[in-house]
């Protein structure tokens, strides 16, 4: 019996050797401690077979192929020559004689179970094994709820490789570090259904700093080679791209018109009501996710009268498993909204007014909503030159008023 190393790119079969049972015991101990963790091919002198013993299954080392050396070779296929698959033939390809079939040129030799010439030698990956270069490329920004592509570029002794015969890519990311997402989040999370792509697309279901690599493996090998790590910032969506889903302006204008009509406001008192707008990135939701108005806060009763002050202090937060964010999103708040009160209801002599728009001065709602780093939309009537009073009609035009910054800030993410 002889045993060849094998390193070719072919998967492990299974391991064993022919002969009868008691060679096989003593060959698996012999060898046991020496082939562990190395691929092999093993081949068995026909005329050693002493008999039908099947396949034996022995010791931990994986035996890439077991073959049979043929005998001497002729055109009617090699005397000795039988493949481990089993089965009969003429020819010397299939049935193990080197030199067995075609020419007939005597030497026994390495047959594969396939087609082959029988030269001596394990058949030559379809690939060319190399030590390549990765090189990610793409965006360094992306939406939360919306997708973006990365490309890898293999470089072969810094040459581009195109060829991806043979190719398998794993594409994976995780936090850059704690200042997006608690520690605890840290963690790589794979990319599913990447395994032959050079440009996945990748859904943003989770906000912060994420970076990206891939794995590229010849297959066969056992080898993964990665690039380096790319950084994409997942950002909040800005408040013109809020505003633009349809739904969100007559959502958060409903609760105006809810919160301007008895009960909630009449002749004694007025109320204001505020609440978040939330992106629902949650896997198993749709994709694109969902943006809705969530109604949290009702504010106190404020007496309608003059000097009138009425507030509402808004609860809002996100909604995620920290441990699984990235792959598995959440509901994260990307806007925070709250409405102004009526005058209409005023049933005194006197004509009560103030100012449209975002209350200004201290703990108002531009200082507010720049300390919350955070869009606010608020509510209001259009008014007139500026100002709604008891004279204007409950049911007058309103729009939304804008104040604070542009997107919702990643920093606010440790800090709710």
């Amino acid at each position: 019996m002889r045993v060849d190393r094998y390193v070719g790119g072919r998967k492990a079969e299974g391991y064993g050797m022919f002969g009868t049972q008691e060679q096989n015991a003593v060959a698996a101990e012999r060898m046991s401690g020496l082939l562990e963790g190395i691929k092999f091919r093993v081949a068995v002198s026909a005329a050693s077979r002493s008999n039908d013993f099947p396949l034996n299954l022995c010791g931990p080392t994986p035996i890439e192929q077991v073959v049979v050396v043929g005998g001497t070779g002729s055109i009617g296929g090699g005397s000795g020559g039988g493949a481990s698959t089993g089965g009969s033939g003429s020819t010397g390809g299939n049935l193990g004689g080197g030199g067995g079939g075609g020419q007939g040129n005597g030497g026994g030799g390495y047959t594969d179970p396939g087609p082959g010439e029988g030269n001596g030698e394990p058949d030559e990956p379809e690939f060319e094994l190399f030590t390549p270069t990765l090189v990610v490329s793409g965006t360094t920004t992306a939406t939360l709820g919306k997708t973006f592509q990365l490309t890898v570029q293999i470089l072969k002794n810094g040459a581009p490789y195109e060829n991806t015969a043979g190719l398998t890519f794993e594409w994976e990311y995780i936090y850059r570090d704690k200042e997006s997402i608690p520690e605890e989040a840290t963690g790589r999370f794979f990319v599913n259904d990447t395994r032959n792509d050079k440009s996945p697309t990748f859904e943003v279901r989770a906000p912060g700093k994420i970076c990206y690599r891939v794995g590229m493996q010849f297959d066969g090998t056992y080898d993964i080679h990665h690039s380096e790590w790319h950084e994409v910032t997942h950002e909040f969506p800005d408040i013109a791209t809020v505003l633009a889903v349809p739904g969100i302006e007559s959502g958060i204008k409903a609760q105006f018109v809810r919160a301007s009509n008895d009960p909630l406001s009449n002749s004694t008192y007025v109320t204001e009501l505020g609440g978040q707008v939330m992106l629902d990135t949650r896997m198993g939701m749709p994709w694109p996710p969902e943006y809705t108005v969530d109604h949290t806060s009702t504010g106190e009763r404020a007496a309608l009268a003059a000097g009138c002050k009425a507030s509402v202090k808004i609860k809002h937060g996100d909604q995620f498993d920290i441990n699984s964010a990235p792959a598995g999103g959440g509901l994260f708040y990307v806007a925070l909204w709250h409405t102004h009160p009526p005058l209409s209801h005023h049933k005194g002599s006197s004509t009560l007014s103030r100012d449209v728009g975002p209350s200004t001065g201290d703990d108002e709602d531009i200082e507010n909503a720049l300390a919350s780093k955070t869009p606010w939309i608020v509510w209001d009537y259009v008014g007139v030159s500026g100002e709604h009073s008891s004279s204007h009609r409950v049911d007058s035009p309103s729009q939304y008023f804008l104040c604070g910054p542009q997107k919702r800030s990643l920093n606010t993410l440790d800090n709710d």
